[in-house]
C-alpha cells in the first residue's frame, strides 16, 4: 500500500511540475517586446484625445493589413486585437480599431504579410488621417522600438473521436471500428463468413 501511495504522489508531483512549466511557457513575453509599461492607453482613448497620451509608450498588437515600404522605414497597418498573457494577439473577433506601426528600415511585405499576427512596442507619435475604403479614418501612429512577428498557427481538423476520453474511445473502437486491432481477426473472419455461398 505504501508503494502504491508513493507512486501516486510522485505522479501527481510530476503532473504539477509539467503544468507549471506549460503555464510558464505560455505566459512568457518575447524579449523584443518585453520592455513595455504594465498598462497602455487604449487605442480608442488615443483616437479621442491624442494630445493627452502624446509620447506615451504602448504595447499593442493585432493582425497585419498591409506593409508599405518607404525610403528609410516601413509602415505597417494593423487591426488591433486584445493581447494574451504572453503579449500575443488573440484570435478573438474583437478590435478597438486600426493603427499604424512605423518601423525603421526595410521589412519584406512577403514576410510581414496580411493576416500575420504582430505585437509592437513604441511611443505614440501622431494621429494621421487616412481612409479605409472610402471611409475617413484616424490612425494612431506608433514609432516602434521593438516588435515581434508571431509564428503562424496551423490548425488541423481531427476526426471527432480524437476528442473522446480513453474510455469513450475504447467504446468507439469496439463498436464502430471492428477492423482495428485487437478486433481485426474477428472482422476478418466475419468477412470470410459473409463471402461463403
Amino acid at each position: 500500500m505504501m508503494l502504491i501511495k508513493s507512486s501516486s504522489n510522485n505522479r501527481n508531483r510530476l503532473l504539477l511540475i509539467a503544468l507549471m512549466v506549460l503555464v510558464s511557457a505560455c505566459s512568457t513575453v518575447p524579449r523584443e517586446i518585453r520592455d513595455a509599461p504594465e498598462s497602455s492607453p487604449s487605442l480608442a482613448a488615443v483616437q479621442q484625445n491624442p494630445k493627452a497620451v502624446q509620447t506615451a509608450t504602448v504595447r499593442w498588437g493585432g493582425s497585419i493589413v498591409r506593409a508599405t515600404n518607404k525610403q528609410d522605414h516601413t509602415l505597417i497597418e494593423i487591426v488591433s486585437r486584445p493581447l494574451l498573457n504572453n503579449a500575443r494577439p488573440s484570435d478573438a473577433d474583437k478590435t478597438e480599431g486600426r493603427f499604424i506601426a512605423r518601423v525603421d528600415g526595410f521589412l519584406d511585405p512577403q514576410i510581414y504579410a496580411p493576416g500575420r499576427m504582430i505585437t509592437v512596442v513604441g511611443a505614440m507619435d501622431a494621429v494621421e488621417t487616412g481612409s479605409i475604403g472610402e471611409h475617413a479614418y484616424a490612425f494612431p501612429v506608433i514609432q516602434v522600438s521593438g516588435h515581434y512577428l508571431w509564428e503562424k498557427v496551423v490548425r488541423r481538423d481531427y476526426p471527432h473521436y480524437y476528442h473522446l476520453s480513453p474510455w469513450e474511445y475504447r467504446y468507439y473502437r469496439r463498436y464502430y471500428h471492428p477492423y482495428y486491432p485487437p478486433y481485426w481477426p474477428y472482422y476478418r473472419s466475419s468477412q470470410k463468413e459473409q463471402k461463403k455461398p
